[in-house]
């Protein structure tokens, strides 16, 4: 609020910022496998019509484009991320093309992370969060 010189009150209103041209985080569903069944989990229930499936290395590959805009990646969806053989490589090539500033990660069960996968994580792929 501001007072003009005629002693009014001008409300302004708040600055929001302009829409990006591009999303900031971009979720990337990898598998829909699971290696548990979680009572609770949506695919436990009768007619849930999720098919099992990996995203295909080809179908990544056409979202690099848009990387360099990104802040953050998730690799993660409706299935346990560490089931899909190409994770480590998707992080590792998602991190090459992403600015210096962005975070790769995913969500897991962590039932198939033991330490050998866990290194390969951090050294290899450069994983930011998991």
């Amino acid at each position: 609020m501001e007072l003009s010189e005629n002693k009014e009150i001008i409300v302004s209103e708040p600055e929001t910022p302009a829409p990006g041209r591009f999303p900031s985080k971009l979720f990337v569903e990898t598998t829909t496998r699971c290696n548990l069944r979680c009572r609770m989990c949506v695919k436990q229930s009768r007619e849930n019509g999720i098919t099992d499936g990996d995203i295909s290395g080809e179908t990544f590959e056409a979202l690099k484009p848009e990387f360099p805009h990104l802040e953050a990646l998730m690799l993660n969806g409706i299935g346990e991320p560490l089931l899909h053989p190409e994770l480590e490589y998707f992080i590792a090539a998602a991190k090459k093309d992403l600015p210096d500033t962005a975070w790769v990660g995913f969500q897991s069960n962590g039932r198939l992370l033991d330490a050998a996968r866990s290194a390969c994580m951090i050294i290899r792929s450069a994983a930011t969060a998991i």
